[in-house]
């Protein structure tokens, strides 16, 4: 009884402390948010079908959302810009291309029938982070696969993103 006890307490201490963790962005000096300026590439190119298209465009619309969200809510001030020519290079802004460089949607039906990954997709990206006097701060390329669809591999790519970020300023 007393061992199922002490189970049970350090089961719910680590779902308290453990699973709400709780990432903060650092500041600049004077206390303010960093900017975080996203641009995003969502790299179609002519060869693709029709379909492929289709298939960057919903991942990348995503991902573009979730990303500027992650960011904001660390604690960063970020936005999603068009055209490299929208950033300003100023103390504490920073620039963060991101282009989706290889994209499989894997195949639904196969995870539905099949499971233990059958089918399953993945997502592989290219991202920088660079500061005002335009040096690389990080260079990262990435992946991931699920087969449970591609919003969790984007999901998974932003929370590395913010992470990769949060420890590099």
């Amino acid at each position: 009884m007393k061992r199922s006890c002490m189970a049970a307490l350090l089961m719910a201490c680590m779902l308290v402390f453990g699973c709400n963790q709780k990432t903060t962005a650092p500041t600049m000096a004077d206390g303010s948010k960093n900017m975080i300026m996203v641009l995003f590439d969502r790299g179609i190119e002519d060869s693709f079908t029709p379909k492929q298209v289709e298939w960057r465009n919903e991942v990348g619309t995503f991902m573009e959302a979730d990303l500027v969200n992650r960011l904001n809510r660390t604690g960063y001030s970020a936005r999603l810009i068009q055209a490299r020519s929208e950033y300003t290079p100023a103390k504490g802004v920073y620039l963060l291309p991101v282009k989706i460089t290889s994209y499989n949607p894997g195949s639904q039906a196969a995870r539905y029938l099949v499971g233990f990954g059958a089918g399953a997709c993945g997502l592989d990206i290219h991202y920088e982070l660079i500061d005002d006097s335009n040096t690389v701060l990080i260079s990262m390329d990435d992946g991931a696969g699920s087969s449970r669809g591609w919003r969790p591999c984007v999901q998974k790519l932003d929370n590395n993103i913010v992470a990769a970020i949060g420890y590099k300023l």
